[in-house]
């Protein structure tokens, strides 16, 4: 394990396949590096019979920033002002999303520190599946719902 890698992979003998942010100068946020490199390990991870569960964990005091407000700032240099930028991370984001919620294999989110904006996007999802026909947008439920109702979805969180 490269000490200098943003994400950190690990699978113990058990079955448990431990993902830790290690994006701490960034507080772990939602890079585009950070979204590719959970994609591509998530993807693997569901497909691999040695993989029973899935621990998303992190490095540093936050657990995740939400998305790197640095490379959102630089893309609205572009002619379009961000608009396909934004499109394709949001898109990337979605779908990383989606592998944790349709992830055959529990995935639990060990939170020891803050988390803002996964949080808040955990929620769209969470309450789209509830209500395919709502509007995405922050419930009004308190946090303790959508952790009910994430553990009953295959989600469990630990939260410290």
């Amino acid at each position: 394990m490269n000490s200098n890698d943003i994400l950190h992979s690990e699978l113990f003998d058990n079955g448990v396949l431990r993902l830790t942010l290690n994006d701490q100068k960034r507080r772990n946020a939602l890079s585009e590096a950070m979204l590719a490199k959970l994609a591509h390990v998530l993807s693997e991870a569901v497909t691999n019979a040695d993989v029973r569960v899935i621990v998303l964990a992190a490095e540093g005091p936050a657990f995740c920033a939400g998305h790197d407000l640095k490379e959102i700032t630089a893309a609205r240099a572009a002619p379009d002002a961000g608009q396909d930028y934004f499109k394709q991370l949001f898109d990337t984001c979605a779908s990383v999303m989606q592998l944790i919620v349709h992830s055959p294999k529990p995935v639990i989110a060990e939170v020891a520190g803050v988390a803002t904006a996964v949080i808040w996007r955990w929620q769209q999802i969470m309450q789209d599946l509830l209500h395919p026909a709502s509007i995405s947008g922050c419930s009004a439920r308190p946090l303790w719902w959508h952790c009910r109702v994430m553990s009953q979805k295959n989600m469990l969180w630990k939260c410290c």
